[in-house]
């Protein structure tokens, strides 16, 4: 019985020791934290950053477009519905209206278009007042009378008439077929629009020079 009560005492030692040495290392003393505080992170330098781009936006921010000229900021690219102030190369300033650009103007585009209305009106009437003439000729092709032309569109054709009464048309009254039937006023001064035998075209002074001498 010696030899089975050693061996248990000798167990329990070893055990003992064991626990000994467990218990040794968890009661170690931790590490103490530093009296002073650690100091503030450096913020990264943003003087030549741009503009922060706005929450939410993926996008980078993107730079402003504006100049700055001799007499302070100005706008570079003005913009389609609104004015600004346009610093040019060379140095020169200038503000630009809503809707217009540096050297362009809105006022002789709008002119041509008139005249090209007013030239399509007119070879429209001339054009209709050849076919009321020569419905006038007689089956020989004489041509009827100024008085005659007027009175049938008095009758018929009241807003000719007025035309012609108000001097928009100049009535010939020429007894040839093939000659000046009626023109635009001042097409004998400037390029217009003619009647000449029957037909509406577009002339020049020269072209209808000849014709009024007949």
């Amino acid at each position: 019985m010696a030899a089975p009560l050693q061996r248990r005492i000798g167990e329990a030692i070893i055990l003992g020791g064991m626990l000994t040495g467990i218990f040794s290392g968890c009661q170690k003393p931790q590490p103490k934290p530093p009296d002073t505080p650690p100091p503030p992170a450096v913020a990264p330098d943003q003087s030549n950053a741009g503009p922060a781009a706005p929450p939410g936006s993926n996008n980078p921010a993107t730079p402003s477009l504006s100049t700055s000229g001799p007499f302070g900021p100005s706008s570079s690219t003005p913009g389609a519905g609104a004015g600004g102030t346009v610093v040019y190369p060379g140095g020169g300033v200038g503000v630009t209206a809503p809707g217009t650009l540096p050297g362009g103007g809105g006022g002789g585009a709008i002119q041509a278009v008139r005249k090209a209305v007013r030239r399509t009106q007119a070879l429209n009437e001339l054009n209709t007042l050849g076919q009321i003439i020569e419905q006038m000729r007689d089956p020989f092709g004489k041509m009827p009378t100024r008085d005659q032309i007027l009175a049938e569109l008095q009758r018929s054709y009241p807003q000719l008439y007025q035309a012609v009464l108000e001097g928009s048309y100049i009535l010939t009254g020429t007894s040839e077929g093939s000659g000046l039937w009626a023109y635009e006023v001042e097409a004998d001064v400037r390029p217009g629009i003619a009647l000449i035998g029957g037909r509406a075209v577009r002339t020049t002074p020269e072209e209808l020079a000849p014709y009024l001498r007949r």
